[in-house]
């Protein structure tokens, strides 16, 4: 059996969860090691979401068996490996590609956690052509040796590419609030307030997203298949950057003015 460790937010859930999913569909039987989520006090804290989705999840501690930490380069044959436990992000697009309609599936929030307010955002945003934009701020601008902060003018350039009423998803919304203002953009604009797994599922209910240089973002963008603008580069240093492994082809990459 693989046993795979669960860390992060929401999207780093998914794509732990989606490389064990190919694993299964390859034969192989799994289990998810969960002790990131229990007894410890982080600065940014992430709690875990799977239970909230119709995915299908069984912990275990690390068995006694070799250890795998995820390789710098995209390496197909791990989802063939059996009798490993993997430490890991697994951010390669085709690790599971080939499974989307399954996850598109698995990866529904269920009835039960749905809000009042929540249908009725659901309703506008499927009553009109929607854009979602998603800004991620929060620890992205207190670990820029880590992360990339996208400049104001990423967000303003894609939104040229863009017509339809907006509807803003972020961790920082009192910021949002100040940059965009219905005055200065022409067009109805929504702040999003809920919380994250709500957001997540709605965001996919958009016809067309401008993605941050986020999981959470670039999940609900894979998952909802609708035109996609997201940033030129993803979370590594420009030399080492390997986008083709993480959008697909159609998606349109806009300058996207990192600050480092």
């Amino acid at each position: 059996m693989n046993v795979i460790r669960l860390m992060g937010g929401l999207g780093n859930q998914l794509f732990q969860y989606a490389f064990g999913r190919v694993q299964e569909e390859n034969g192989i039987s799994v289990s998810y090691e969960n002790s990131w989520y229990i007894g410890k006090v982080r600065k940014f804290p992430r709690p875990y979401l799977l239970g909230y989705f119709d995915t299908h999840v069984t912990f275990s501690p690390f068995l006694h068996q070799p250890m795998l930490s995820q390789p710098v380069n995209f390496t197909p044959h791990l989802v063939q490996t059996k009798n490993v436990n993997f430490d890991g992000y697994w951010q390669y697009l085709p690790y599971f590609k080939d499974i989307l309609p399954i996850l598109r599936k698995e990866f529904l929030l269920k009835p039960e956690f749905h809000t009042e307010q929540y249908n009725q955002l659901k309703q506008d945003i499927l009553s009109t052509n929607s854009v979602s934009l998603h800004i991620r701020r929060g620890d992205y601008l207190t670990h820029k040796g880590v992360f990339r902060d996208l400049k104001f003018e990423y967000y303003y350039n894609a939104l040229k590419n863009t017509d339809g009423d907006l509807f803003i998803f972020s961790d920082d919304i009192p910021w949002c609030k100040e940059k965009f203002k219905k005055e200065y953009f022409s067009r109805n604009i929504t702040f999003v307030e809920l919380t994250d797994y709500l957001s997540f599922e709605l965001m996919k209910h958009c016809k067309m997203h401008i993605i941050s240089n986020s999981t959470f973002s670039y999940w609900a963008a894979i998952l909802s298949g609708n035109p996609t603008i997201c940033p030129q580069h993803w979370l590594g240093d420009k030399e080492i950057d390997t986008v083709e492994l993480h959008y697909p082809k159609e998606w349109v990459k806009t300058e996207d003015y990192v600050v480092y």
